[in-house]
């Protein structure tokens, strides 16, 4: 009979030889080391993976990550979803520099449960534990895991393991999983051959369920590709979801070239972005502010790319410890909705610099005065509901939007999205054939005024012109509207306004 999986993610933390993944091994007895070249050099380098089971018997998954410097890209991957972290400082060294790297990553991500672990207690006298249980209250202070509990243990002598598994049934009992969103995102942090199998991919799911059976989109590349079985903890499932570690078999995917970074998705995502605006938080480690077209190294999911941070703020820089609205234009596309979080380093990836979460998926070029638009992602970043729709509707290149397209940028369910949009003071619903698309009542406004004004000035000008070309109409216009809705549209302007269609 297969397990029963709870939705929530343990992940570890800590530097290098402080213990995460003997802790691991002591708590569940599973060795998260799978690489000959960790075994032999006796560290981690890459993401291990192993699940601890509740006294339900329900199992919650284990990310252990790697705590060397130069593996920071890898610790990077796996960090991104979880839910609660084991983050270990040995009681000989105390807090060391990857230490305070880590913890601002977990910060940046929004991670707010989590255990601090004095590992090698065996090692230190009492003296030693209080000075290492200071180390760690002033490393906290500020961050998101400023009231963590902290517990020494042995993983040798077994010393405070029970106290330690007691604690973690407590911050998961009951646990909350993370909201259900709009759709199924699995960030692959791997990809492999199983001989007799083919292609499995591997990574911790977001969004909503995926089915065996179902048609998922790769992206950034736009393949598609078939879910032929479903694992969760080496155990065959029907289906599987938000916070679970997530294996599929694949049928389609012989030809592509899958590999970390990729994103499998639910086929109504159909595109990443290179442009996308976000609330950005520049940490102390940054040592100096981030000035306006920094050139940024971003990681979000488990993709790593180039970015181009523009700073919106008048200042034109962040400085260390600052708040602000920022937009990465990258290098290379990226699955990236609302409510994401990331993370920036320098561009050479020897230092974090901040990260924070991203507002509107699909930004666009800002020109000044860009107040509107800071006033339109300022609401994004405190609303929710009608409001947060009608800011991220108002910040589009294009003029309408499909209720399914603003509930997968938005991150919601469609229900949810459906149900906002019925405001019609606020939205206005255009139909173009058997297709529905929703504009707010600002744009709408703004289309008609710009329409009749356009129409003034050429009359102006060509006194003895009957009008107007459609097509010429449409070509300057401030906002993407595609041909075949342009037509329906303008009929509606002129049952609106004094304009004529011939």
């Amino acid at each position: 009979m297969a397990s029963i999986t709870t939705h929530a993610i343990i992940g570890t933390a800590g530097h290098i030889d402080h213990g995460k993944t003997a802790l691991i091994r002591a708590l569940t007895g599973q060795d998260t080391d799978r690489l000959k070249e960790e075994k032999e050099r006796g560290i981690s380098i890459d993401l291990g993976f192993a699940y601890f089971t509740l006294p339900d018997g329900t199992r919650a998954g284990i990310v252990d990550v790697p705590g060397h410097e130069r593996f920071i890209r890898n610790m990077l991957a796996g960090a991104h979803g979880i839910d609660l972290v084991l983050f270990t400082v040995a009681a000989d060294d105390g807090v060391m520099p990857q230490t305070e790297e880590h913890l601002d990553i977990l910060h940046l991500l929004g991670t707010r449960r989590g255990i601090f672990v004095i590992t090698k207690a065996d090692l230190a006298d009492a003296a030693r534990i209080r000075d290492v249980r200071d180390e760690i209250e002033l490393l906290t202070d500020g961050t998101t895991l400023i009231d963590a509990p902290v517990i020494e243990v042995s993983s040798i002598t077994g010393a405070g393991l029970d106290k330690l598994r007691e604690e973690i049934v407590h911050q998961l009992d009951g646990f909350p999983a993370r909201r259900a969103t709009g759709v199924f995102r699995l960030p692959l942090d791997r990809a492999f051959v199983i001989k007799g199998h083919g292609i499995v991919v591997t990574g911790t799911a977001m969004g909503a369920e995926v089915r065996v059976g179902q048609k998922l989109r790769v992206l950034p590349s736009g393949d598609e590709v078939r879910v032929r079985s479903i694992q969760v903890h080496s155990d065959s499932v029907e289906s599987a979801g938000l916070c679970q570690r997530v294996a599929l078999n694949l049928t389609g995917a012989e030809k592509i070239n899958l590999a970390r970074g990729d994103v499998l998705a639910d086929e109504r995502l159909d595109s990443a972005t290179t442009r996308f605006d976000t609330w950005l938080e520049i940490r102390p480690a940054a040592k100096r502010a981030l000035k306006n077209n920094t050139r940024v190294r971003l990681f979000i999911g488990t993709t790593e790319t180039i970015a181009r941070a523009i700073v919106l703020d008048e200042a034109g820089a962040l400085a260390p410890k600052a708040t602000g609205f920022a937009q990465l234009v990258t290098d290379d596309a990226v699955v990236a909705l609302a409510g994401d979080r990331f993370v920036i380093r320098d561009e050479t990836n020897s230092r974090t610099l901040g990260g924070g979460i991203v507002l509107n998926p699909f930004g666009r070029r800002v020109r000044k005065p860009i107040e509107a638009y800071r006033a339109n992602l300022r609401m994004l970043k405190d609303s929710t509901g009608a409001d947060a729709l009608e800011s991220l509707i108002n910040l589009q290149e294009s003029f309408a939007l499909s209720t399914i397209r603003l509930a997968t940028l938005m991150n919601i369910p469609i229900a949810e999205a459906d149900t906002s949009l019925s405001d019609a003071s606020r939205f206005v619903k255009l139909s173009v054939g058997d297709e529905e698309a929703f504009t707010t009542r600002a744009k709408w406004d703004e289309l008609k005024r710009f329409t009749l004004n356009t129409l003034a000035t050429h009359h102006r000008g060509e006194p003895l012109s009957p009008g107007l070309e459609m097509e010429a109409l449409r070509t300057r216009l401030p906002y993407e509207i595609g041909a075949r809705a342009f037509r329906p549209i303008v009929d509606r302007i002129s049952h609106e306004s004094e304009i004529v269609r011939e």
